[in-house]
């Protein structure tokens, strides 16, 4: 049951997974029984030690690497999953840091603004207060 068999059901996603990159696979889990493993084909350059009849192992021999673990009540979830992780997607890892360093700058000017117009709140309450004691 484990290993490169999977059930009908999930093939058509499984085609789907390979619509968006062809180097995509998705097989049954060995480590964690009952769980799909969806895998993305890559190149080891070295031999690593692993130990038998592991997903590592399997991965290792097969030249692949994990990408996501789940259920199988989850696999609907995978394809969007995928696609909002994937750094390709966002212009690549450059670009993605770009994307969240500027954001960081809007968060931190947004909170400087609000420190500031808490500031001028509270000056503004005791100029009042002042103001309003020499008047009387």
């Amino acid at each position: 049951m484990y290993g490169y068999e999977i059930p009908r059901f999930a093939r058509a996603y499984e085609r789907d997974f390979k619509h968006y990159d062809r180097f995509l696979r998705l097989r049954w889990s060995l480590d964690e029984p009952g769980k799909f493993i969806l895998e993305r084909k890559t190149r080891y350059l070295t031999d690593h030690p692993f130990q038998r009849g592991t997903d590592r192992q399997v991965q290792y021999k097969d030249e692949y690497r994990k990408v996501f673990t789940f259920e199988p009540r989850q696999i609907h979830q995978v394809l969007e999953a995928l696609k909002l992780t994937d750094i390709q997607r966002h212009g690549g890892a450059n670009a993605l840091a770009d994307s969240l360093d500027a954001h960081d700058v809007r968060v931190w000017e947004l909170a400087a603004r609000a420190r500031h117009a808490e500031f001028e709140d509270i000056a503004s309450e005791h100029w009042d207060r002042l103001h309003s004691r020499f008047e009387a």
